[in-house]
Order: C-alpha cells, then structure tokens, then sequence
C-alpha cells in the first residue's frame, strides 16, 4: 500500500479522490510511525534485539517481540488517551509517542504522565515500562532536555504509579539504528535491505533527515595548494629563456567561520539648511 500511495495509485485505499499532493502528508505523523514500527515486526529477533540496543542502550533489555499494538484506547479513570505504539515484548513493554518534526519541542509530560497511567490502571503495561518519545525534541544530543523531560513526567504521575525509563530519539537516530543492525545482519541485497529501503521512502516522503544537520563551523577546513609553473616552459625555441621562477609558498583557505565579522559603521551626514532667502 505504501508504494502505491506514494506513485498516486489510491483507488481502493480509501484515499482516493482529488488531485495528488505530497504536501499533504507534511504534518501526518500516524502516516509515518506506522510506516517504521509496522515493519520492526517483521525483523527477526535477533536483529530487533540488536536494533533495541542500538538505538535505547538499555541495562535492562527489553528482549524479542511478541506483539505491536497501534493506537490502543485506554482509560485513565478520567479521560480517554490513545497512545501511538506499544510494543509488548518477552522483557519490558515499550511506549511509543511520536511526534512528527525532529529539532522542534513538541513532546508534552502531561500527554507522556497520562499514557502512562492509562496503561498502569488497566494492566496493559508492566511496572519497569520504556517510555520511548520519537520525534518532537529540540536537541537529539540534549541530554539536559531528556532529565527535564523526564523529571517534568515523573511530577506528573501519582505515587501509586509504576516505575518507568524514558529514552528521547529523533527519526533520524531511529533510522540510523536500524541502517546499522540491518548492515551487521549482513543481508547485502536481502529482504532486510528492502525493508530499510521503503523506510526511506516514507522518511523522504515527509521530509524526514536520514543525516544530521551541518554546520558550517563543523565543516573540516579545506586547503587548496597552488603550483606555479616555470617562466620559458612554453618559450619559442629562439630568443632568451627566462630564469626560472622562485618556488612560491603554498597558499592555504581559511574557512569561512574563522574569518573575523565585518564591521559596519554608520556615517552621519551634516545637516543642510536650505533656504530661498537671499
């Protein structure tokens, strides 16, 4: 289905009707969290092992997977909540809220607190759950962020509550995880690299980065040499041959970021009274 989405083939799907429109899927993260977590399911277990570790690094392993679950609706006694993805595997469960846009806070405690609570209350999480938030941070690399978030949910849970580990990724990190077990799987051609492959079209389909954003301060500095050819190497054969030239020193580019900012001042002009008055 997936493909045929993409290539406009959507008679039958359910979402024919109108023109075709990438833009339309900007925004839609159900789209793009069933798209990578339907396929997880379809890893063997070894390779889902190694994926979980790769990208949650967890003491505690959650071990291999026997259930994904989508969108459950669950009950906090007060109000209704429905997490993305809960992935019921032989060690640990993992919650999954997704949010669509790396680089940009969308994640909220109080949502995260709620999930958590609904899944406690009715018996559909145990005790030592991973709270995995995809998607919806402003630093991948913050781990102060991560404490925040994490002390932000704990204030929200009631006391009664189980424990819970919380692990912020991006979609990036998510895929990069995944590229790194598939490739120590060594299925050079193989299903899994086919796999990986519709996970990229989706990722590109919703202009998701698959490499982490550049700076230019972090670029390496590029050095560019310039050689000087000898005066006479082209002289007609009569006539004096030059002396050669002295052998000039190599000239190294500075990068751009090392270059001090310019300096702008602001000259102020001498006011001129005019008059028609003789």
């Amino acid at each position: 289905m997936l493909t045929a989405v993409i290539q406009g083939k959507r008679r039958g799907t359910g979402l024919s009707g109108g023109g075709w429109d990438s833009s339309e899927a900007v925004g839609a993260e159900d789209i793009l969290t069933a798209t990578v977590f339907e396929r997880l399911g379809y890893l063997p277990d070894d390779v889902f092992a190694d994926f979980l570790d790769r990208l949650l690094g967890l003491d505690h392993p959650a071990g291999t997977l026997n259930e994904a679950e989508f969108w459950p609706m669950w009950s906090t006694g007060q109000r209704g909540v429905e997490p993305d993805v809960v992935l019921d595997c032989t060690e640990r469960d993992i919650l999954v809220e997704a949010k669509r846009r790396d680089g940009v806070p969308q994640q909220m405690a109080e949502q995260l607190a709620r999930e958590l609570t609904a899944g406690w209350n009715e018996g559909r999480l145990r005790p030592d759950t991973v709270l995995l938030a995809v998607g919806g941070h402003a630093d991948e690399d913050d781990a102060v962020w991560e404490l925040e978030l994490r002390d932000a949910v704990d204030a929200c849970l009631p006391r009664m509550d189980g424990g819970f580990e919380l692990a912020c990724r991006s979609w990036r990190q998510v895929f990069q995880a995944l590229r790194l077990s598939v490739e120590a799987a060594q299925d050079e051609g193989g299903p899994l690299r086919r796999l990986l492959g519709d996970i990229a079209k989706v990722y590109d389909w919703h202009g998701v980065r698959l490499q982490a954003m550049r700076w230019l301060d972090g670029l390496e500095p590029l050095e560019v040499r310039a050689a000087s050819f000898p005066r006479g190497l082209f002289a007609p054969d009569s006539g004096p041959v030059p002396p050669p030239m002295p052998e000039q020193p190599s000239a190294t580019l500075r990068p751009l970021s090392r270059f001090d900012p310019p300096a702008l001042t602001i000259s102020a002009f001498p006011k001129i009274t005019w008059s028609t008055t003789s």
